[in-house]
């Protein structure tokens, strides 16, 4: 009689993050149409840690706010549909420096 393989087991890999400040000093632009007054916005930013033979690799950090639909029609983007509430990445804009962590 034979011995059955166990399956491989996967790379560990775990999502962290949590809530976040962001500031925005200046009328900035997101997601194409929506026009930030300045302001501090709350937000939340998330990535991935995947556990190798080499240590730890992280993937890079996504930066989201939560807008209510509302603002997100008077300052110029599409209608939401689905919710109260809009999340829109604004990972590049962080990373440009538009906007900045608290």
């Amino acid at each position: 009689m034979k011995a059955e393989k166990l399956p491989r087991r996967r790379k560990g890999s775990r999502l962290l993050g949590g809530p976040m400040d962001f500031l925005v000093s200046v009328d900035t632009r997101i997601d194409g149409d929506i026009v930030l007054p300045p302001d501090r916005y709350r937000g939340t930013v998330a990535w991935k840690e995947t556990a190798t033979r080499s240590g730890v690799e992280r993937s890079k950090k996504r930066y989201k706010i939560e807008l209510p639909a509302a603002d997100v029609v008077r300052w110029g983007g599409e209608p939401v549909t689905g919710g109260e509430t809009c999340l829109i990445d604004i990972s590049a804009e962080v990373a440009s420096g538009e906007i900045q962590t608290l």
